[in-house]
This record gives C-alpha cells, sequence and structure tokens, in this order.
C-alpha cells in the first residue's frame, strides 16, 4: 500500500505541473513592430457594387497628386470633358452596368483652370451644392444635370485652386429615362428603382474615390 501510495504521490507531482502549465500558464508576449508614422498608409475601404466585383484598388499618380480605384475600372483618354483639363490628366471608366437607362460613367482627375469658373455650369441645372475637405484642403462640390432629347448629361465635381492651379475630380454620366424600356406602368416603376439604385451606387463609389485624392509632396 505504501509503494501504491509513493507512486500516486509521484505521478501527481509529474503531471499536475505539465496539465497546468498546459492550461493556465500565461502566453509569452509577442512584441509588434511599430509602424513608422512617416509611412503613408493606404486607403482600401472602398466597396465596388458596379459590375458585381470585389474591388482591387489601383493608385494612378501624376506629379502633384495621386488617387485609388477598383482595377475593374478601365483606362480611358477621350472623356467627354478630357479638353478642359490643360496638364496632368487622368481618367477612368466605370464597367459596363446592365441596368437599363445606365449608358456611360467615367471620372476625370488633373488640373484645368476653367474648372474653377461658375460659367463652367451654365449649360446644366445645379442641383446640389456642398463642401468636403480632401488632403488639407477645401473642395467645392457641385452636382448638375444637362437634359438633351432623349438623355440626360450628369455631372459631379469636386474643385479646389492650389497654388494658381485648380484642381478637379470629375465624374460623367449618361444616361437615358429607364421608362423608355418599359412595356407596362409596372415595368416602368422596377425599372424606375433599379435605375435609381444603381445611380446611387455609382455616385457612392465616385465620392469613396474623391477621398482617396491626396496631393503629392512638392520636391
Amino acid at each position: 500500500m505504501n509503494i501504491k501510495r509513493t507512486a500516486l504521490f509521484v505521478a501527481v507531482l509529474v503531471f499536475v505541473p505539465l496539465l497546468s502549465g498546459c492550461a493556465l500558464w500565461p502566453k509569452q508576449n509577442v512584441k509588434v513592430p511599430i509602424q513608422d508614422p512617416k509611412t503613408p498608409i493606404v486607403v482600401s475601404t472602398m466597396t465596388s457594387t458596379v459590375g458585381g466585383e470585389d474591388p482591387v484598388l489601383g493608385s494612378p499618380s501624376s506629379s502633384s497628386y495621386s488617387f485609388e480605384f477598383p482595377l475593374n475600372f478601365s483606362s480611358v483618354t477621350n472623356t467627354y470633358y478630357s479638353k478642359k483639363f490643360t496638364s496632368e490628366h487622368i481618367a477612368a471608366q466605370f464597367p459596363s452596368s446592365s441596368v437599363l437607362g445606365i449608358s456611360r460613367a467615367t471620372i476625370d482627375v488633373g488640373i484645368g483652370d476653367e474648372w474653377c469658373r461658375p460659367d463652367l455650369f451654365s449649360n446644366g441645372t445645379v442641383v446640389s451644392t456642398s463642401t468636403r475637405s480632401i488632403s488639407g484642403l477645401t473642395f467645392q462640390k457641385v452636382s448638375l444635370v444637362d437634359p438633351a432629347a432623349g438623355n440626360q448629361y450628369r455631372t459631379t465635381v469636386y474643385f479646389a485652386k492650389r497654388e494658381n492651379s485648380c484642381y478637379a475630380i470629375v465624374m460623367f454620366l449618361h444616361t437615358t429615362s429607364p421608362e423608355n424600356y418599359a412595356n407596362s406602368v409596372e415595368e416602368s416603376v422596377k425599372l424606375r428603382q433599379k435605375f435609381d439604385t444603381e445611380l446611387e451606387k455609382i455616385n457612392t463609389i465616385f465620392d469613396r474615390v474623391a477621398g482617396t485624392f491626396r496631393f503629392r509632396a512638392i520636391k
């Protein structure tokens, strides 16, 4: 009996500390390196819904600015407003939409003095104005609609003047009335709802792209 008790006592001495070490001992602290505050942080919170693809961000840049956009956009040069930019013009096109009434959507970013002149918007009806701080500068935001025969040209622009240059972030959207494709009142209502939802998604993506705009340090 004494031998058995001694063996049991030894087993308790050996195995209890082992079990305690596995279950109860605190884990060793792991040191996480602190990021250099000078390292730029890439903004990647954009959520693309047009085209049904998850966004992969690209970062086109010029000598004075950079911005980000989903890579399911395609690079374009000849846009509706391309001639209004005098330098450092970068443009991209939204992926094609399957929603009836959405014909084409593009984003232009660049420098052009005309963008800071109010008479630029004389051909369209201004539907909203606001301001927004982007990259430490207050940008004016103007949204307008220029109705044409059977079409609508929608423009939303962020613009600001910096060091005698006018910077602009512009979305141009060519649409037609979705009701033109309806064969009944019920279908007309459904098409309009889809159109309005898609329009809201496109505007949201544009606002997010605009929010990634950054001025580059002048060397």
